[in-house]
């Protein structure tokens, strides 16, 4: 059982912030988020769905970051987006290699052919607002569509624009930097608790974003 109980407290600044249109590719080949499955419900998993460990998320900006973006992270609370479309498409596609070339997708509409989804967020539809603290770090706001989070005003995630969070808090993390400049890349996270029942009721970060209600992110279907 998954009770949502509050939003994550964030040090926030509230003045109105413009992001550019994000996007992320995703094909979940191994069927571990059940992309297919939740996607059309209006909610997106992370990794962390699949077993990952929550408390994580309570180390430092710096060290989340490098596991994500450098190192790897398997069960990551993260979910990667791009400023550019092309470089998403390759993400979902795991094209590594930026000389190749991407494969034509065509739109299904969702059909049981698709294989693979293209998700956009649309930053003109959520209230964002930054973090007072720490450079390239920013919070969305906006009303949740999914029944789990009825019980909250709106649903929060953190966005944060790799680049500028390395360079402008001068974390040394080139490799992050390299990876990051090259993809535009940009990470979102769910920021909302809630309390896991079991054995032992535990309160956990959450792992599936919402999608909101009106536009705020937005999927379509393709095949390869």
């Amino acid at each position: 059982m998954i009770k949502i109980i509050k939003n994550m407290k964030s040090n926030i600044v509230v003045d109105s912030i413009t992001i550019p249109l994000l996007y992320r590719g995703d094909s979940d080949r191994s069927n571990i988020r059940k992309l297919r499955a939740t996607l059309h419900h209006g909610q997106l998993q992370s990794n962390l769905i699949n077993n990952g460990k929550y408390d994580q998320i309570k180390d430092e900006w710096e060290k989340l970051i490098n596991k994500h973006v450098n190192i790897g992270w398997s069960n990551t609370h993260f979910l990667s987006f791009s400023e550019d479309k092309k470089t998403a498409i390759r993400f979902g596609l795991n094209i590594k290699n930026p000389d190749e070339d991407i494969p034509e997708i065509y739109d299904t509409s969702g059909d049981a052919e698709s294989n693979f989804a293209l998700i956009q967020m649309n930053s003109s539809k959520i209230r964002i607002t930054r973090n007072e603290k720490i450079s390239g770090i920013y919070y969305g706001r906006y009303i949740p569509g999914l029944n789990i989070y009825k019980d909250i005003t709106f649903f929060e995630i953190v966005i944060i624009n790799v680049v500028e969070c390395i360079t402008k808090n001068n974390f040394n993390l080139p490799h992050a930097l390299k990876n990051s400049t090259d993809n535009r890349e940009w990470l979102i996270l769910p920021n909302v608790d809630c309390l896991i029942g079991g054995a032992v009721n535990r309160i956990e970060n959450s792992a599936i974003l919402d999608m909101g209600q009106n536009g705020e992110f937005e999927a379509n279907w393709y095949m390869i």
